[in-house]
């Protein structure tokens, strides 16, 4: 097994996505047993495919999951909001920015924002609700409602997250995957090789010096740029002397890079 080096293949055993199926791939390899498999979908695929600027890429391209072809790559999650602390949803695939109703109490009035009256009316009624629910007391007035239209743009502001260990993984699970096709099988025995797998299986990951990987997300620099264009995705060979990088470029947008030792 390419995974982790071990004497485990059977014959039976799936097909492994090199790039995460769910990522528009269609490249495999069957040199990954059927445990390990599992247990990458788990630990790698699936948070990758959770990752924000993945989950951009998806949304924006249209990369649907082969195994849902009928639904649409989901609106990826973030915490979004005005300078005011009004949430804001930014809706990735199309570009478009959505002001969801606001509901603010002022002594005893309620008042809420929305972008059309239908909207504020059921903001209202669950609002309601939600009072009576609590046993507050609910005393109805006959409703003011005004329009208000402006050209000032509205800015929001948005914290990011990214898991520099998940990203090392997805870097060697890729390698390992792209090698099991391009290299003989005794290079599982280089240290190059018990890197990476270390790589997928360590708490912590570590570069050959013993530190701890930051593998922040990277822009696709030039000349790197012109090998494909979002989305597709790339897989190559860097050779450096008799050793080599390989590089990873995804949908086009973003760089991983990992070395393979001698060649």
């Amino acid at each position: 097994c390419w995974a982790c080096g071990e004497a485990h293949l059977a014959v039976d055993d799936p097909v492994e996505h090199i790039v995460g199926s769910a990522l528009g791939s269609t490249l495999t390899t069957d040199r990954f047993g059927g445990s390990c498999n599992r247990e990458l979908g788990v630990r790698v695929d699936q948070p990758f495919c959770r990752d924000f600027l993945i989950a951009v890429s998806r949304a924006r391209h249209g990369i649907r999951d082969p195994r849902r072809p009928k639904r649409p790559p989901p609106n990826p999650r973030h915490n979004a909001k005005t300078p005011d602390g009004r949430p804001v949803i930014f809706d990735w695939r199309d570009g478009s920015m959505i002001l969801p109703p606001h509901v603010a109490e002022e002594g005893e009035r309620v008042v809420i924002t929305a972008p059309t009256e239908e909207e504020v009316r059921e903001a209202a009624k669950a609002k309601i609700e939600r009072m009576r629910r609590k046993g507050q007391e609910v005393r109805l007035t006959p409703a003011k409602m005004s329009r208000e239209k402006s050209d000032e743009p509205i800015t929001a502001k948005m914290s990011l997250a990214f898991s520099s260990t998940l990203r090392a993984r997805v870097a060697a699970k890729i390698a390992l995957g792209a090698f099991s096709l391009a290299l003989p099988e005794d290079w599982l025995d280089t240290d190059a090789a018990k890197l990476l797998q270390s790589w997928l299986w360590d708490e912590k990951p570590k570069t050959s010096g013993g530190e701890v990987i930051f593998a922040p997300p990277k822009r696709v620099p030039p000349p790197i740029d012109s090998f494909g264009r979002p989305p597709l995705h790339t897989l190559f060979f860097l050779p450096s002397g008799k050793s080599a990088m390989f590089g990873i470029v995804l949908f086009g947008e973003e760089l991983m890079m990992t070395a393979t030792g001698p060649l």
